[in-house]
């Protein structure tokens, strides 16, 4: 094999390296690219879950206060709870419970903070309700025991959203350093940024003739 035939081979063999690298590098760029806007759309879809179990779980809440000050009986609170059903556009508990657990075990702990909450809630409030059959339920104490659990569980749904937020952010930040890491800080692609430039160097060279084709 002469020296020619073998720079030949080398020259080949590096130029079907380089292609295959830069493939690999560009496969991995794009799965990144997709697993992070992925990761971005279920933390919204993980808090939007968050923010409706919330107001859902307030909503059924608030008509015990007029049980408490006396403007309604048992039944009627009932009633009112019944006449307003749950609904669930984002997938309520449930979405939020599974969107956690697989997606965002990070947010676990704020999970269970709202799950002892609901338990704590859940407990009072049987609990008035069977004093309440017995005769006991307009006792001035339950009114602030039942105030603070609900101040209680409140708290705990603010701060799971809260972070819930802060992971979103994570995921856009690593969005955004994706995108500069492909278009520069300029935020315009290398290739594009390239072709501006010499478009303007083209078009600078033009400006320095006159009509008679003479430089001034």
């Amino acid at each position: 094999m002469d020296a020619a035939t073998t720079t030949l081979i080398v020259a080949v063999a590096t130029v079907l390296t380089s292609g295959v690298s830069s493939a690999v590098v560009t496969y991995r760029l794009n799965r990144s690219k997709e697993q992070t806007f992925f990761m971005r759309r279920k933390a919204e879809e993980l808090y939007l879950a968050a923010d409706e179990f919330g107001r859902q779980w307030t909503s059924s809440m608030v008509p015990l206060l007029g049980v408490l000050d006396g403007r309604l009986d048992y039944n009627q609170m009932l009633d009112i709870r019944q006449a307003n059903p749950i609904k669930k556009d984002h997938g309520g508990a449930e979405m939020m419970e599974m969107l956690t657990r697989i997606y965002f075990p990070e947010a676990l702990p704020e999970l269970s903070a709202i799950h002892a909450a609901r338990s704590a809630y859940n407990t009072l409030e049987s609990a008035h309700k069977a004093a309440y059959q017995d005769g006991a339920g307009m006792d001035p104490r339950w009114k602030p025991a039942l105030m603070e659990a609900m101040r209680k569980a409140d708290k705990a749904v603010d701060a799971f959203k809260v972070k819930v937020v802060r992971l979103a952010r994570v995921h856009a930040s690593a969005e955004a350093r994706w995108f500069l890491s492909r278009s520069g800080p300029s935020g315009v692609e290398p290739r594009a940024a390239s072709l501006r430039t010499a478009r303007r160097t083209e078009s600078g060279s033009r400006v320095g003739i006159d009509d008679s084709g003479n430089s001034p």
